[in-house]
């Protein structure tokens, strides 16, 4: 009986320093990947910011020549084909979208 409880405690040494080594490794690999996948995100952050701010670039100075343009023109509309998409605020009238109410 003795040697049975002795059996056991010997193996109960070896087991939980191996769980504990094999529970550390596998947490510092995990920290590895995520810190991976993180620095990829943060470069692919990065180059999407330096298109989102090419982008805008390219809007501000579509829009500067466009208004620059509509008032060399001395006309309130972008051109003269799109004002038959746009209504001008005065010539809307809201009350046709309305529901009536009973």
């Amino acid at each position: 009986m003795a040697t049975n409880s002795s059996v056991v405690n010997a193996i109960k040494l070896w087991i939980f320093p191996g769980l504990i080594s094999i529970l550390a490794t596998s947490i510092w690999y995990d920290l590895k990947e995520i810190k991976a996948d993180v620095k990829a995100l943060m470069a692919q952050s990065n180059i999407d910011k330096t298109r989102i701010d090419n982008l805008e670039r390219r809007v501000n100075n579509l829009e500067v020549s466009i208004y620059v343009k509509s008032s060399q023109q001395k006309t309130t509309t972008l051109s003269q084909g799109a004002s038959k998409y746009f209504i001008k605020e005065e010539e809307l009238d809201i009350n046709k979208y309305l529901r009536k109410r009973v």
